[in-house]
């Protein structure tokens, strides 16, 4: 997706972003009714099936509508999908929905569920090191950031986009002619032609 943003500054940077292959994902989201015994997990990394990760995030509930609520994220395979890439959302929430009671070993009684489809979602390489976790133009006042950059997930992206701002803020920049244009841009009027 960054790929045509870029080309028509940086055909380099737009053509390597180009080569990168992204997997999707499906995140299904949940707020179940609390259970008390979790015996201290919160998180699940299941060794088959489609889930690749199931994440009980609580801490992230706040009021007292929230209390005796438990709140759920779930990432599913890269491969499961891709195969359900096109699925209605209500089916592929069934799924995933049933695969979580799976991993955590009982059907919770589910208050609410939401999924949303990431298309590009991971990154299939790892990252160039060479850049650094992110891309910064001085000249052309562009940057770029992004997990594919710096690993792989929102960490990655935090990371590539912190790395970002530590070259933008690490740079005196000077600052654009009043006109707006570039320092050294040449401009040419057109002759003026009499009817």
């Amino acid at each position: 997706q960054a790929a045509p943003l870029l080309a028509p500054h940086r055909l380099d940077w737009a053509r390597a972003a180009a080569l990168v292959p992204m997997q999707p994902c499906w995140t299904w989201m949940g707020v179940s009714e609390a259970q008390a015994d979790w015996g201290g997990a919160d998180w699940w990394a299941p060794a088959d099936g489609p889930l690749e990760l199931v994440v009980r995030q609580t801490h992230r509930l706040d009021g007292s509508s929230a209390q005796g609520l438990d709140a759920w994220v779930a990432h599913a395979r890269p491969g499961w999908s891709r195969e359900q890439i096109e699925s209605p959302p209500e089916a592929v929430a069934d799924a995933l929905q049933a695969a979580v009671d799976r991993v955590l070993g009982r059907p919770l009684a589910w208050r609410h569920r939401v999924v949303h489809r990431w298309r590009y979602a991971q990154t299939v390489l790892p990252p160039t090191e060479r850049w650094g976790g992110a891309r910064w133009d001085g000249h052309a006042r562009l940057g770029q950031c992004g997990d594919f950059l710096a690993g792989h997930g929102v960490d990655a992206a935090w990371r590539s986009g912190q790395a970002l701002a530590d070259r933008i803020t690490s740079q005196a920049l000077e600052p654009l002619p009043p006109s707006g244009r570039a320092a050294g841009a040449r401009t040419e009027r057109a002759p003026l032609r009499t009817p």
